[in-house]
């Protein structure tokens, strides 16, 4: 995946770590919610699942009401930028 934080509000970290030969990217934005982003050889292709402050799957946002699959880089980098806006 390919990063654009132009539409990420700065205050966040990430970390990277290797599953299923493939990556999970773990993210924690300054509002308390966070993006887990996984790209591996068992998940839907790019996928992205909202976070709460506890680091937990939440299905209850304006953005989803579950995990999010098969997306372009551009696609999840605008889902990044919404998650870190709400």
């Amino acid at each position: 995946m390919k990063l654009y934080t132009k539409n990420i509000n700065k205050d966040f970290t990430c970390k990277r770590k290797g599953i299923h030969n493939g990556y999970q990217l773990l993210f924690s934005f300054s509002n308390l919610f966070g993006a887990s982003v996984i790209e591996h050889d068992w998940s839907n292709g790019l996928e992205i699942a909202v976070l709460d402050s506890n680091g937990t799957i939440t299905y209850d946002t304006p953005i989803t009401s579950d995990t999010l699959g098969h997306l372009s880089n551009d696609q999840a980098n605008d889902i990044l930028g919404k998650i870190s806006r709400l």
